[in-house]
């Protein structure tokens, strides 16, 4: 079985242990999802904070931009 498919792109298997309510987490959105696998969820749960985070320091960014600038720049 290879271990790249065109749809995900290249995966990395790893094993975790995580708490209960985490779990449940990673369950009940699945089913709210209606995902195919809690690796799949649990994926796209990772990617979506990491789309956040890039936005919060994107929007840093520019708030440290525009506070840098003097009076008569801005």
């Amino acid at each position: 079985m290879p271990a790249t498919s065109p749809k995900m792109g290249r995966k990395v298997k790893k094993s975790f242990s995580i708490s209960v309510e985490s779990d449940s987490f990673i369950r009940m959105t699945c089913k709210e999802r209606e995902s195919t696998s809690e690796s799949e969820t649990l994926d796209a749960l990772l990617n979506e904070l990491m789309s956040i985070r890039k936005q919060e320091a994107l929007e840093a960014a520019y708030t440290d931009y525009y506070d840098s600038l003097g009076d008569e720049e801005v």
